[in-house]
C-alpha cells in the first residue's frame, strides 16, 4: 500500500475499485474529502451500518471542522474567523515556540452536509438522535448547526453560569438574560442573526423543537468545580488551577451542577463531576516543565474503591493520575452510600429533571430573582414546576410557587437544607435548592 518511511502519497486500489487516498504515515489525522459525493455516501452507508446495531445515535465530534475557510470556498459562503497565535513546547528544540493557526470555518459548506448526513440516516432511522460537539461559547454562532443536527453540547452554558454565579455583568439576572437572548432565542429562528462581535450575519437554527445540551464540563476544558471557583468575567471565567475543597468551593460546585443540570434541554455529566473531583494542574510545570499536554488531568483515573481499576496509564511521557485533592475524596461506593456526598446530590437532581414534562422549555423569572435566589419556571406537556436555587448568600427570599404555578402544588425537592413549603425563606439557606409541581 506504501511504504511507512515515504513521504510522497499514493493511491491505492482494493479488489472491488474502491480508491483510498493515503498521506505520510505518522503526519496526524487524515482529512477526508467531502466534497466527494462517494465519500459523503460511505459516511452515511458507515453510520446507517452502526445504527443496525441498536445504536440510539452518534456524538458528533468537531461539527464546524469538516469545512474550513481554504476548503471549496465561494463567496457566498458564511466563513467564521478564528485565526491566532498559541505557544507550546517544542521537545526537539527544547523550547516554547509560538505557531500561527487558522481554524475559521465554513458554516455554509458544514451545515449542508450535515443536512444531508441528518437526511441519510434519519430516512433508515427516523429517531436516531444526533448531538454536535461545536466548541463555541457563543450560542449565535453555533445555531445555524440546529438546521440539522438535534442537539449540541452548550458550550455558552459552561461559560455563562459561572458568570451568573459570580454576580457578575451589573446584577443577577445576568445570566438568564444572555442565555435566553444569545441561545434559545438563536436556535428556535428561521431569521438571519446578526452578530455581537463582526459585521456579520448567520442563519438562525429554524428549530422550535431544539435540544440544548448543558453539560458540567468535558475532557478539553476543566472540571466543574475548578471553572466556579475561578476568577469571574461577565463572559466566563478563568478557572482555577488548583482547588483544596476549603471554603464554599464544594458548595458553590453544587450549584453549578444545580444550575446546569437544570437548564432546559438534555443534561450531560461527565465522568468523576458527579463525585466533585478536580481538574487541579498546578503541579504540571514543575513535573513536565511546560504546559504541552496539561488535559490529562482533566482526565483522571475514577475514584473506584477498588484502586486496582485505577488504571495508571501513559500518553507518551504524560502519566494519567491523581492530583492531590482527588486523592482526598471519597471514591464513588462510599460516596453512594453517604446521603450528604455530592454523589447523591447530582442523584436528586436528575430524578428531578426526570419530572421535568415533555417538549420543557425554561422559562428564568427575572421578577422572581433575586440577589441570591434563581426562579425558573419549567413547562412543556405535562405539570409544570416551579425551581428556587439559592445561588449562596444569605438574603431574606420568600417563595411563592403558587403565584409562578398557578395552581396548587406539591414539593418535590429540597435538598441543602431548602424549605419544604411554600413560603418559606429559601433566602436564608445558602446553597440549596427546592422544587414544586403542579397539583
Amino acid at each position: 500500500k506504501q511504504d511507512a518511511e515515504s513521504d510522497n502519497p499514493s493511491w491505492y486500489r482494493d479488489g472491488e475499485s474502491h480508491y483510498y487516498y493515503y498521506g505520510k504515515f505518522g503526519s496526524g489525522m487524515p482529512e477526508i474529502n467531502y466534497l466527494s459525493a462517494a465519500t459523503r455516501k460511505l459516511v452515511i452507508n458507515m453510520a446507517r451500518y452502526w445504527l443496525s446495531f441498536g445504536l440510539d445515535g452518534f456524538r458528533l465530534d468537531a461539527v464546524k471542522h469538516i469545512f474550513m475557510r481554504d476548503e471549496c470556498f465561494q463567496e457566498t459562503d458564511k466563513v467564521l474567523s478564528d485565526i491566532g497565535t498559541k505557544e507550546s513546547y517544542d521537545d526537539e528544540r527544547g523550547k516554547p515556540v509560538t505557531k500561527a493557526f487558522d481554524y475559521s470555518s465554513n458554516v455554509t459548506k458544514n451545515v449542508m452536509w450535515w443536512k444531508e448526513f441528518a437526511h441519510g440516516v434519519k430516512a433508515a432511522y427516523p429517531d436516531c438522535f444526533l448531538v454536535g460537539e461545536n466548541f463555541d461559547g457563543w450560542g449565535k454562532t453555533t445555531a445555524p448547526y440546529y438546521q440539522a443536527l438535534d442537539s449540541q453540547f452548550s458550550f455558552s452554558h459552561y461559560y455563562h453560569i459561572p458568570a451568573y454565579l459570580y454576580g457578575k455583568g451589573g446584577n443577577a439576572t445576568y445570566f438568564p438574560n444572555k442565555q435566553a437572548k444569545e441561545s434559545y432565542d438563536v436556535y428556535a429562528t428561521s431569521n438571519d442573526v446578526a452578530l455581537d462581535d463582526r459585521d456579520m450575519t448567520l442563519p438562525g437554527g429554524g428549530r422550535k423543537d431544539f435540544i440544548d445540551g448543558p453539560f458540567t464540563s468535558n475532557h478539553d476544558v476543566m472540571r466543574a468545580i475548578n471553572q466556579v471557583n475561578g476568577q469571574g468575567t461577565t463572559d466566563g471565567t478563568t478557572a482555577m488551577e488548583k482547588v483544596t475543597g476549603q471554603g464554599n468551593q464544594v458548595n458553590k460546585a453544587k450549584i453549578h451542577a444545580a444550575v446546569t443540570m437544570l437548564s432546559q434541554g438534555l443534561s450531560w455529566i461527565y465522568y468523576g463531576d458527579e463525585l466533585g473531583m478536580s481538574s487541579n494542574t498546578d503541579q504540571h510545570v514543575s513535573k513536565y516543565g511546560n504546559k504541552n499536554s496539561e488535559d490529562i488531568w482533566y482526565r483522571q483515573p475514577y475514584l473506584w474503591k477498588d484502586t486496582a481499576n485505577r488504571t495508571n496509564y501513559k500518553a507518551g511521557k504524560y502519566l494519567f493520575e491523581l492530583d492531590s485533592y482527588n486523592k482526598t475524596l471519597e471514591n464513588y461506593e462510599a460516596q453512594k452510600a453517604n446521603p450528604n456526598s455530592m454523589y447523591n446530590w447530582y442523584k436528586a437532581l436528575n430524578e428531578l429533571k426526570n419530572k421535568y414534562p415533555a417538549s420543557h422549555k425554561i422559562e428564568y423569572l427575572k421578577t422572581y430573582t433575586s440577589n441570591n435566589v434563581l426562579a425558573i419556571k419549567v413547562t412543556g406537556i405535562g405539570k409544570p414546576l416551579a425551581i428556587f436555587i439559592n445561588i449562596g448568600s444569605a438574603t431574606e427570599y420568600q417563595m411563592n410557587p403558587g403565584e409562578i404555578l398557578g395552581s396548587e402544588y406539591d414539593n418535590v425537592l429540597a435538598i441543602g437544607g431548602a424549605p419544604s413549603t411554600g413560603g418559606g425563606d429559601i433566602g436564608n439557606v445558602p446553597y440549596s435548592v427546592s422544587a414544586f409541581i403542579a397539583k
